[in-house]
Formats: C-alpha cells, structure tokens, sequence
C-alpha cells in the first residue's frame, strides 16, 4: 500500500530517534550518579536534558505504538463482533482519536508561542523545545492513525483466483 510505503522511513526514523534518546538518557544519568556519589558533584544540567529527552520519548513512543496499534486496550466485547462490524467499531475509535489529536494540536498551537518566550532556568534552551514535542508527535499519531483506518477496509495482500477478496482485513 502506497501511504505504508511512504510512513516506513518516518516510522524507521522515529525507532532511531529514540534509541538514541534512551541512550543518551541513560547516559547522562549514568554520568550524573557517578558525579554524586563518587565525586560529590552533581551536574546540575543532567535532570533537565533528561527530562526534555523524556519527554520527546513520551511523544515519539505514543506515536510509534499507535501505527502498530499497541496501545494498552481492552478488545473483549469488539473480538465477539463479526468482521465487517469490528471495522466499522475500529473506525470510530480512530475518528475519536483523530478528534482528540486534532484538539491537542490546536491547544499546543496555541500554548507554544507563550512558552517559546520562556526560557529553562538551569540551561540556555527554550521551553518551547520541550513544547514543541506535543504538536510534532501528535501530528505524527494522526498520519499513522490515517494510515490504520485505511487499512481497515483495504485489502494488502492478493486474494487468490476463485477466493472472494475480503473487504476488511482487521488484525490486531
């Protein structure tokens, strides 16, 4: 399909992105307990890098979960329906959740300029950088959000000569 072939590189980007954030992450606070415990100097920078870099693992990971649908949920009532019918429950959920991202776009939309202004009291970075992680991994979930309700009713893979081509291929 034409839009999974187009999200694989982001998708592969995210994965690296965020290795190296937990790289660093660990890292630095790594760093920051040898420097108190053993040299009784903490670096005061490290808490807040890692807290950025939380923060953006936060947004990139709920982005990354949702293209492989591997948010926590309970499937109980919704694996009894049939096929046609979880399709159309599976829609709605992710109308639902196009919904909400689109709010939490707007209100960071809104909230990012009064924060870009702002600057992080122990480095000399903005917080809108810290902000900024909302509307990048928000707009992220919506594109892998359109992607899943498309694949809802999509077929990927060829129906063989004489087998009716399924209308939905819901696997979760």
């Amino acid at each position: 399909m034409w839009i999974t072939k187009v999200l694989d590189p982001i998708q592969k980007a995210i994965d690296f992105i965020s290795a190296v954030f937990i790289a660093l992450a660990v890292s630095i606070l790594f760093y920051a307990v040898l420097m108190r415990y053993i040299f009784h100097s903490p670096p005061a920078w490290s808490q807040e890098v890692t807290r950025y870099l939380f923060v953006w693992l936060i947004m990139l990971g709920g982005a990354s979960v949702t293209r492989d649908q591997t948010h926590l949920n309970i499937n109980v009532f919704i694996d009894l329906m049939p096929r046609k019918v979880q399709a159309i429950v599976n829609l709605f959920l992710n109308v639902l959740m196009l919904i909400f991202c689109v709010v939490l776009i707007y209100q960071s939309a809104l909230i990012y300029p009064k924060v870009a202004e702002a600057m992080n009291p122990i480095l000399p970075i903005s917080l809108g950088l810290l902000y900024l992680s909302i509307p990048v991994g928000t707009a992220l979930m919506v594109l892998f959000i359109v992607e899943n309700s498309i694949k809802l009713f999509v077929k990927t893979d060829k129906a063989s000569p004489g087998e009716e081509a399924n209308v939905c291929s819901c696997s979760q």
